[in-house]
């Protein structure tokens, strides 16, 4: 369920506080379409997402991630920078020190061998708690 306050005007989708109760917790987002040139540029916040329910990872993730992140350039292959903190983070149900995430993307030809296209690589320092 998504609420939002979008307007449409000289084919630029202008989206308002749109909010929604992703994961169990909550993520809003802001920011601009432009149909014409077909771009997006969206800023989003994420306060207290569960990990367990991110399709894919149930069962292998547990925590919260809050954090801040903006998507921008094409809409066929747009370009998303995140980050944040995970907390109360378990992996395959061991523990984990609360840590910062970063997930930035890169150009496929700036590692060898080359990432698939629309690749991103994630920054983040794990510690099992004792």
């Amino acid at each position: 369920k998504v609420k939002a306050n979008i307007s449409l005007k000289n084919q630029k989708v202008s989206i308002r506080n749109a909010t929604s109760p992703a994961f169990e917790g909550e993520l809003n987002a802001k920011g601009t379409i432009l149909l014409d040139k077909k771009t997006i540029s969206m800023d989003l916040k994420a306060d207290k997402l569960k990990l367990k329910k991110v399709p894919g990872y149930e069962g292998l993730l547990d925590g919260f991630f809050t954090g801040e992140g903006k998507i921008t350039g094409s809409l066929s292959l747009p370009k998303a920078q995140l980050s944040g903190e995970m907390t109360k983070l378990k992996i395959l149900g061991d523990e984990y020190d609360d840590t910062t995430v970063s997930i930035t993307p890169l150009p496929s030809n700036s590692i060898s061998p080359p990432l698939p296209r629309g690749s991103a690589i994630v920054f983040m320092h794990l510690q099992k708690l004792h």
